[in-house]
């Protein structure tokens, strides 16, 4: 049996619209009828008071900071952001006549693998791994970076059924700037394949095999 649960609330933001990201306030406050009023804020990275909860407080998000060792390209400075649910983020994310259902489900199934991700790293928290990702001033971006003493992935993720040569661009732009890595597309589709040396792994077949007592699929 399906049972639906509904909450209410009010948040609150009080401000004026700016010119600028720097002269805005990021202060909010959340109520609900009953309980505490509760102050927030963003992160710290993004001009969030330090004082206040932020969502990586209160568990409801987290920060992908941008992988930058040994840069041979320039790359973005600031992290991304993942809710700590897809279902949440799909429930959230607002969608109108210019969004395409595929986009969101596309975003969604990245965020799924980046919650595998970021557990598997805590599983294995002796081995200090990290998860990060990387994107060029040009554009090529290459969705998670799991870098550590036992292993080096680049994870590209696709929403698609077929991998398509495209889709590999960023992989091999990576490959080539760090030979070390291992790069990884995971896609929708239903067959393993290799193409140009780089593994393509059905994401569902994938994630049914992160295991703490294990290292990822895909990597040496």
């Amino acid at each position: 049996m399906q049972h639906t649960h509904r909450y209410t609330l009010d948040l609150i933001w009080q401000g004026a619209h700016t010119r600028t990201y720097e002269s805005y306030t990021r202060e909010h406050r959340v109520r609900i009828n009953g309980k505490p009023e509760l102050i927030g804020t963003a992160d710290p990275l993004f001009r969030g008071d330090p004082a206040l909860h932020n969502p990586e407080d209160l568990l409801l998000a987290a920060r992908v900071p941008p992988f930058t060792r040994r840069a041979q390209r320039a790359t973005v400075a600031h992290p991304k952001f993942y809710w700590f649910d897809a279902g949440v983020f799909r429930s959230l994310r607002p969608s109108g006549p210019l969004d395409r259902p595929e986009e969101i489900a596309g975003a969604a199934l990245e965020g799924l693998v980046f919650q595998h991700l970021r557990q598997w790293c805590a599983w294995r928290a002796g081995a200090a791994h990290t998860v990060s990702y990387w994107r060029t001033r040009t554009g090529l971006e290459v969705d998670f970076v799991v870098y550590g003493p036992e292993q080096f992935l680049a994870i590209e993720v696709k929403h698609s059924g077929t991998v398509r040569a495209r889709d590999l661009a960023s992989l091999r732009a990576f490959r080539e700037a760090y030979p070390e890595a291992t790069p990884l597309l995971l896609y929708r589709g239903s067959e393993p394949l290799e193409i140009d040396g780089i593994r393509c792994v059905p994401v569902d077949q994938w994630l049914r095999a992160v295991r703490p007592d294990r290292l990822l699929s895909g990597g040496s």
